[in-house]
Protein backbone atom coordinates (compact mmCIF):
# COMPACT_ATOMS: atom_id res chain seq x y z
CA UNK A 1 0.00 0.00 0.00
CA UNK A 2 2.66 1.95 1.15
CA UNK A 3 4.11 1.60 -2.34
CA UNK A 4 1.38 2.89 -4.32
CA UNK A 5 0.94 5.87 -2.90
CA UNK A 6 4.61 6.57 -3.25
CA UNK A 7 4.12 5.85 -6.76
CA UNK A 8 1.35 8.47 -6.61
CA UNK A 9 3.10 11.21 -4.95
CA UNK A 10 6.10 10.51 -7.72
CA UNK A 11 3.90 10.94 -10.66
CA UNK A 12 1.87 13.71 -9.15
CA UNK A 13 6.02 15.35 -8.35
CA UNK A 14 7.28 14.69 -12.31
CA UNK A 15 4.06 16.03 -13.81
CA UNK A 16 4.25 19.62 -11.58
CA UNK A 17 8.57 19.17 -13.05
CA UNK A 18 8.09 21.21 -15.93
CA UNK A 19 6.49 24.20 -14.24
CA UNK A 20 9.19 24.93 -11.65
CA UNK A 21 13.08 25.81 -12.58
CA UNK A 22 14.25 24.15 -9.64
CA UNK A 23 13.18 21.54 -9.02
CA UNK A 24 15.78 20.34 -6.65
CA UNK A 25 15.33 22.89 -4.00
CA UNK A 26 11.25 23.19 -4.23
CA UNK A 27 9.71 19.52 -5.46
CA UNK A 28 12.40 17.67 -3.97
CA UNK A 29 12.18 18.38 -0.20
CA UNK A 30 8.15 17.99 -0.55
CA UNK A 31 8.28 15.05 -2.41
CA UNK A 32 10.80 13.55 0.80
CA UNK A 33 8.18 15.34 3.04
CA UNK A 34 5.20 13.76 1.40
CA UNK A 35 6.62 10.04 1.49
CA UNK A 36 7.92 10.43 4.81
CA UNK A 37 4.48 11.33 6.09
CA UNK A 38 2.90 8.46 3.93
CA UNK A 39 5.57 6.01 5.34
CA UNK A 40 4.31 6.98 8.83
CA UNK A 41 1.00 6.75 8.69
CA UNK A 42 1.04 3.27 6.96
CA UNK A 43 3.75 1.93 9.66
CA UNK A 44 0.71 3.13 12.51
CA UNK A 45 -1.91 1.73 10.22
CA UNK A 46 -0.08 -1.74 9.46
CA UNK A 47 1.23 -2.63 13.25
CA UNK A 48 -2.48 -1.82 14.64
CA UNK A 49 -4.09 -4.46 12.12
CA UNK A 50 -1.09 -6.43 13.23
CA UNK A 51 -1.33 -6.19 16.62
CA UNK A 52 -5.10 -6.77 16.60
CA UNK A 53 -4.56 -10.06 14.05
CA UNK A 54 -2.30 -11.40 16.73
CA UNK A 55 -4.59 -10.70 19.87
CA UNK A 56 -7.11 -12.59 17.84
CA UNK A 57 -4.89 -15.47 17.09
CA UNK A 58 -4.09 -15.68 20.94
CA UNK A 59 -7.36 -15.38 22.08
CA UNK A 60 -9.02 -18.06 19.40
CA UNK A 61 -6.58 -20.37 20.44
CA UNK A 62 -7.35 -19.58 24.33
CA UNK A 63 -10.90 -20.27 23.20
CA UNK A 64 -10.11 -23.93 21.56
CA UNK A 65 -9.58 -24.97 24.98
CA UNK A 66 -12.49 -24.21 27.01
CA UNK A 67 -15.83 -25.49 27.11
CA UNK A 68 -19.02 -22.85 25.35
CA UNK A 69 -21.38 -22.15 22.99
CA UNK A 70 -20.24 -18.60 21.57
CA UNK A 71 -16.34 -18.10 20.11
CA UNK A 72 -15.61 -14.21 20.18
CA UNK A 73 -14.24 -12.65 17.19
CA UNK A 74 -12.07 -9.20 18.12
CA UNK A 75 -12.93 -6.69 15.28
CA UNK A 76 -10.40 -4.33 13.85
CA UNK A 77 -10.30 -0.65 14.87
CA UNK A 78 -10.85 0.20 10.63
CA UNK A 79 -11.07 -2.48 7.88
CA UNK A 80 -11.06 0.13 5.08
CA UNK A 81 -7.45 -0.25 4.36
CA UNK A 82 -7.44 -3.91 4.44
CA UNK A 83 -8.20 -6.34 2.01
CA UNK A 84 -11.10 -8.40 4.17
CA UNK A 85 -13.13 -11.18 2.00
CA UNK A 86 -15.37 -11.06 4.87
CA UNK A 87 -15.52 -10.47 8.47
CA UNK A 88 -13.14 -12.02 10.86
CA UNK A 89 -16.13 -14.01 12.39
CA UNK A 90 -17.08 -15.01 9.23
CA UNK A 91 -13.86 -15.59 6.98
CA UNK A 92 -13.53 -19.06 6.05
CA UNK A 93 -9.69 -19.05 6.09
CA UNK A 94 -9.21 -17.65 9.57
CA UNK A 95 -11.73 -20.57 10.86
CA UNK A 96 -9.92 -23.29 9.19
CA UNK A 97 -6.49 -22.33 10.77
CA UNK A 98 -7.69 -21.03 14.10
CA UNK A 99 -10.90 -22.00 15.04
CA UNK A 100 -11.54 -25.50 16.65
CA UNK A 101 -15.11 -25.81 16.94
CA UNK A 102 -16.92 -24.38 14.17
CA UNK A 103 -20.45 -25.40 15.58
CA UNK A 104 -20.32 -22.29 17.64
CA UNK A 105 -22.04 -18.81 17.63
CA UNK A 106 -19.26 -16.73 15.86
CA UNK A 107 -19.80 -13.04 17.93
CA UNK A 108 -17.89 -10.20 17.07
CA UNK A 109 -16.36 -7.81 20.22
CA UNK A 110 -15.60 -4.35 18.74
CA UNK A 111 -12.39 -2.92 18.67
CA UNK A 112 -13.17 -0.25 21.57
CA UNK A 113 -14.90 -3.02 23.80
CA UNK A 114 -11.60 -5.15 23.22
CA UNK A 115 -8.98 -2.69 23.79
CA UNK A 116 -10.27 -1.90 26.51
CA UNK A 117 -10.80 -4.83 28.02
CA UNK A 118 -6.79 -4.94 27.45
CA UNK A 119 -6.50 -1.72 29.09
CA UNK A 120 -7.86 -2.67 31.90
CA UNK A 121 -5.34 -5.62 32.75
CA UNK A 122 -2.07 -3.89 31.71
CA UNK A 123 -1.10 -2.68 35.04
CA UNK A 124 -1.79 -6.13 36.73
CA UNK A 125 0.71 -8.88 36.48
CA UNK A 126 0.09 -12.66 35.23
CA UNK A 127 2.16 -15.49 35.86
CA UNK A 128 1.70 -17.27 32.46
CA UNK A 129 0.18 -16.35 29.49
CA UNK A 130 -2.85 -18.16 29.74
CA UNK A 131 -4.00 -16.47 32.96
CA UNK A 132 -3.95 -13.44 31.19
CA UNK A 133 -5.70 -14.80 28.44
CA UNK A 134 -8.34 -15.92 31.12
CA UNK A 135 -8.58 -12.29 32.72
CA UNK A 136 -8.55 -11.07 29.44
CA UNK A 137 -11.77 -13.23 28.22
CA UNK A 138 -13.54 -12.23 32.03
CA UNK A 139 -13.17 -9.04 30.33
CA UNK A 140 -15.07 -10.11 27.17
CA UNK A 141 -17.54 -11.30 29.27
CA UNK A 142 -18.45 -8.59 31.21
CA UNK A 143 -18.30 -6.57 28.19
CA UNK A 144 -20.65 -8.98 26.43
CA UNK A 145 -23.35 -9.17 29.40
CA UNK A 146 -23.15 -4.97 29.43
CA UNK A 147 -24.04 -4.59 25.81
CA UNK A 148 -26.60 -7.44 25.78
CA UNK A 149 -28.70 -5.48 28.69
CA UNK A 150 -28.20 -2.42 27.17
CA UNK A 151 -29.80 -4.21 24.10
CA UNK A 152 -32.46 -5.75 26.07
CA UNK A 153 -34.07 -2.52 26.97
Amino acid sequence: MFASYVFLVTIFTVNLDIFFNNYEKILLPIFALLTLCLGVRMDYLSHDYGKTFDMQIQYSQYQNTITRDNQYFLQYRNDKYIWLTAPIQNDNNFSELYVKNKDRNMIPINYYDWTDAMHKLKSKKFKTHDDYMRAFDKQILKKVKLIQAKDNK
